[in-house]
């Protein structure tokens, strides 16, 4: 079949045939088109068995091409789109090369409608496409232009030819809608309709490809619907117009917009639910509501079954519901809407669903089984190299938790850094609670072991260059962790030998002299008496072993397996290099540094005991060897031990283990 497309495609000695505009199946589909749009596939139908009963094969090959093509031009109905095509190339079959009563125009928009519909691949329409843009420009039946036209233009669309478009909604204009409209048929239903859905597609089309010139053509599809308010426009018309309230970020207009959508919702127009969920999907994912954001992106799935949409164009609303899954942290749900796109997408497509579905994959797997570790990083190789190859640094735009978690863990992992850190420096994001000192901070703070800052608090001068007075307060302010210190409580602590407002005046000095040595002043904030770091710009390994503690409370329970609890173990000693400003002999200082030791203390402590009670030796001896490393009492952790547990294969093992490093003390 592709090898008698090709022929049409080259072998175009002529063009139109000459009487054309006088075969009866054209006038048919002019009144069809024309006249009730809203049945027009259901005329289509009982014309072209009109057609099969008189063995009229041409008029079955014109009609069926016409239905196809009508289908792309109308967008809301796609029922039946398979029969259609088995009639159209059923007819092809049985007239062979004897089509001089078809104009090869039709023929050409019913070929590459049909391959549209089907998804074929780039190199497959590419001969029919291009042979289409001259056809277009020759003088035909305005009906058939401007249904070849609507076939063109996503064809067009998807070769990124802007000027062959440009040229093609140039012909459209010129055509005279009043020469369109089918005998004794009101002006208003005919050439005004086709002009207007024309005018949609444009609007429509610029929407996807260059939104600069989108509100020019939304202006013109405006003065045309107050012209001619067709009732059959009014959908696409408020569709549009959400679009570009969307745009313009304008939600009480977008919503306005959205429920005139609703208002000329078609029963019999099934895309149109589908359309509209997908627009109410972004409408209401600005605006937060999750479940009616998740209830959309249900009903997508649900209408693209009954719509028949076919897969190629369904992808367009799957990623609309994938979007809406993303947002309601439905990831398994997300990876599923990839997933069904990945299975009808042709190669040049098919790396970023697959990409996407993997970096879905990845909060799945960062939620419910952090230790398969391995998965994960596999994942995070294929998503953001999809992502890299295709220029999507701004994947997951809509989902900036879930876009947050990726680049962090790659960035943990050392996976396609470069392109994450381009990517974060074009499309800013909000790093995770748990993020680490990987990710590009404004300012990095340790405080265990010592302390150490990385990054810049004035042009070409480092942090740790500051003043003694500020750099107390900025490592005073750091050991306090993510709550931060009061004010009043910080003033005390630099200033003991001032009374309470002249060391709060000297605080309020510092801090501001602090702030000024760095271009955004909002790194340390003060606010309703207290004083605290920014956690969406500085990172700290105080606030960091707070939020891992708290996390070890929660997930390493008794049940938890051993490479997980290695995995909270290893992050744990990380954090924790011994003490919390050690060197530092205030008491402020040194009374910061105990109250880490004794939280880690206790926290190791229930990680021995829930180690040994489950058996695992290896992560019992890693607890041991790391607290020993790290400054702690392993003679007190070891006197913790339950007693019942002294005698397991386990404790036996982290006894011997500790015998040979020269730490146990005690049998």
């Amino acid at each position: 079949m592709h090898s008698y497309l090709m022929k049409i495609a080259v072998d175009m000695s002529s063009v139109i045939a000459p009487q054309a505009d006088k075969l009866p199946w054209m006038e048919i589909a002019r009144d069809i088109v024309c006249s009730s749009p809203i049945d027009a596939l259901e005329r289509f139908d009982a014309s072209l068995n009109h057609a099969i009963g008189i063995n009229d094969v041409e008029s079955q090959l014109a009609l069926s091409a016409n239905a196809l093509t009508f289908m792309l031009f109308h967008w809301t109905r796609f029922n039946g789109w398979r029969m259609w095509i088995e009639r159209f190339e059923a007819a092809q079959v049985r007239l062979g090369e004897r089509t001089e009563g078809v104009p090869q125009l039709t023929l050409l928009s019913g070929a590459l409608a049909a391959g549209l519909l089907r998804g074929d691949a780039l190199e497959v329409l590419a001969p029919l496409g291009h042979r289409m843009e001259s056809l277009i420009q020759s003088d035909a039946d305005p009906v058939q232009v401007y249904l070849a036209a609507a076939t063109a233009l996503p064809w067009l669309q998807m070769s990124r030819n802007a000027a062959g478009a440009q040229a093609l909604h140039a012909r459209m204009l010129a055509i005279d809608s009043c020469a369109i409209a089918s005998n004794g048929a009101d002006d208003s239903q005919g050439g005004h309709y086709v002009r207007g859905a024309w005018l949609a597609s444009w609007a429509q089309h610029l929407l996807f490809s260059d939104h600069s010139r989108f509100t020019e053509a939304l202006q013109a599809l405006d003065v045309f619907m107050l012209a001619w308010p067709v009732p059959l426009l009014q959908f696409r018309h408020s569709r549009l117009t959400a679009e570009k309230y969307i745009l313009t970020q304008d939600m009480v207009a977008a919503e306005r917009a959205l429920r005139g959508m609703l208002a000329a919702l078609h029963a019999n127009r099934p895309m149109e639910r589908v359309i509209y969920n997908s627009v109410a999907t972004l409408i209401v994912g600005r605006g937060g509501d999750a479940d009616r954001m998740h209830l959309h992106g249900t009903h997508i799935s649900r209408d693209l079954v009954v719509a028949d949409c076919p897969p190629a164009l369904a992808t367009i609303y799957r990623m609309a519901e994938a979007r809406a899954h993303l947002v309601t942290q439905r990831y398994d749900l997300a990876a599923a809407a990839y997933n069904a796109c990945l299975r009808d997408a042709h190669s040049a497509h098919a790396g970023v669903y697959r990409g996407l579905a993997a970096l879905a994959q990845i909060m799945l797997l960062d939620r419910d089984d952090a230790a398969s570790l391995s998965v994960l990083r596999d994942n995070l190789c294929v998503g953001l190299a999809a992502m890299r190859k295709e220029g999507r640094g701004n994947f997951f735009a809509v989902a900036l938790h879930a876009r947050g978690t990726i680049c962090a863990l790659a960035l943990r992992e050392n996976i396609e850094v470069e392109f994450v850190l381009a990517a974060l420096a074009r499309f800013p994001t909000p790093p995770p609670a748990w993020a680490d000192e990987n990710w590009p901070w404004a300012l990095s703070l340790r405080t265990f072991g010592g302390f150490r800052a990385q990054g810049l608090i004035e042009e070409g001068r480092a942090a740790s260059k500051a003043s003694n007075r500020q750099l107390s307060l900025l490592k005073l302010i750091a050991a306090h962790g993510r709550q931060g210190v009061t004010v009043a409580h910080a003033a005390e602590a630099l200033w003991p030998a001032q009374d309470g407002d002249q060391a709060e005046n000297s605080l309020s000095v510092t801090l501001l002299r602090l702030r000024k040595m760095n271009a955004n002043a909002d790194l340390f904030m003060r606010s309703d008496g207290w004083l605290h770091l920014d956690a969406t710009q500085v990172w700290s390994d105080a606030a960091a072993l707070e939020t891992h503690l708290q996390l070890l409370s929660e997930t390493v329970a008794s049940t938890a397996t051993e490479a997980l609890r290695l995995i909270y173990i290893t992050r744990l000693f990380d954090l924790y290099r011994g003490d919390c400003l050690f060197g530092i002999e205030d008491d402020w200082a040194v009374g910061r540094a105990a109250h880490y030791r004794g939280r880690v203390t206790l926290a190791t402590q229930q990680l021995l005991q829930s180690a040994l009670e489950n058996q695992h030796s290896v992560a019992a001896q890693r607890v041991m060897t790391g607290a020993h490393s790290r400054g702690l009492d392993v003679e007190r952790l070891l006197n913790a031990i339950h007693p019942g547990l002294r005698v397991t294969p386990a404790c036996v093992q982290l006894q011997q283990q500790l015998s040979l490093l020269g730490l146990q003390q005690h049998a």
